[in-house]
């Protein structure tokens, strides 16, 4: 059975990557294609490309044998990748800065590692779920609220495992809330943004066809239906003014009137006198009524028009 975490990464593969344009980052796509560095010197071995594995862990350890026990022991999971393996912080810590890494196995004993008492004091930026090691009880105690669990030296695989199926569990339920924040996020940016129509369904003489409405000239009201006129075409739909007009982009459509909508770019020039009567006239020739009632709108649309359109 895969992890929940496994499982979400398998739903969002499936997926268009079209529906996530309003995201930085795809979120489907998190910790899964990102680029590590090769690391020359030490015995520092990293993996060029990350791949399909969920857990991307680190070890500090000054042994170079506990060093190899605690690295056969995290890749006998097969959920988990090692990416390094230090003896020294100050070699790890910039690896650890640009791998961000899941999990990291320290050894709590090391002095630079006790004196700076915390992890966060250790300088991580994204700070990683972590698993102590220590010969002493006491190290373990001061770094208890630090990790997920402490695991005496020298290391026992049954508690090592237990260790590690405690640091999956934080690690998975993290990374679900980071899915399911991004997914609710873009579910919210989704509803949030208006939807305009790109086309027309048009049926006409045993015919079915589409309009694109960036072929649209001007729009009429005619009853219980719409005229939508295009150069020398008129075609009628069964709908409202009110219901064609919410799904118009606003920034290219224009109502001018209670039966007219306008397509801005058809039009040019609006006639708006003091006195007498308005019109909008359109590069064809055609002179459209213009309602005073909309004139503070034609306003409105002209002001936006000049700072979005070219």
């Amino acid at each position: 059975m895969p992890s929940l975490v496994s499982q979400l990464h398998i739903i969002a593969a499936a997926e268009p990557q079209k529906h996530l344009q309003t995201l930085a980052v795809n979120p489907w796509e998190t910790n899964m294609s990102s680029i590590n560095p090769v690391v020359a010197g030490s015995d520092s071995s990293m993996s060029m490309v990350r791949n399909n594995k969920h857990i991307q862990a680190m070890v500090l350890e000054p042994d170079p044998e506990l060093r190899a026990r605690i690295r056969q022991l995290l890749e006998a999971d097969p959920e988990v990748e090692v990416v390094g393996t230090y003896q020294e912080l100050a070699s790890m810590l910039p690896d650890a800065q640009a791998q961000m890494p899941d999990l990291l196995v320290l050894d709590v004993e090391m002095p630079e590692v006790r004196d700076a008492g915390t992890l966060d004091a250790l300088g991580l930026e994204s700070r990683p779920v972590s698993i102590a090691t220590a010969y002493a009880s006491g190290a373990l105690k001061n770094f208890a609220s630090e990790s997920v669990e402490g695991v005496m030296k020298p290391i026992n695989a049954q508690q090592f495992e237990r260790a590690l199926m405690l640091a999956r569990l934080r690690i998975e339920r993290a990374k679900t809330e980071d899915l399911l924040r991004l997914m609710r996020n873009y579910l919210d940016a989704s509803r949030a943004a208006p939807v305009h129509v790109r086309r027309f369904t048009i049926e006409d003489s045993g015919r079915l066809f589409f309009l694109k409405v960036e072929d649209i000239d001007w729009i009429q009201s005619a009853g219980s239906y719409v005229r939508l006129h295009s150069g020398q075409a008129c075609h009628e739909i069964r709908d409202t003014m009110e219901r064609v007009e919410s799904v118009l982009d606003p920034e290219r459509f224009l109502r001018v009137h209670r039966s007219a909508i306008v397509n801005l770019d058809r039009v040019k020039e609006f006639q708006l006198p003091e006195q007498g009567n308005m019109f909008a006239v359109l590069h064809n020739g055609a002179r459209l009524p213009l309602s005073r009632n909309y004139r503070m709108r034609l306003r409105r649309a002209l002001r936006g028009s000049g700072k979005n359109r070219n």
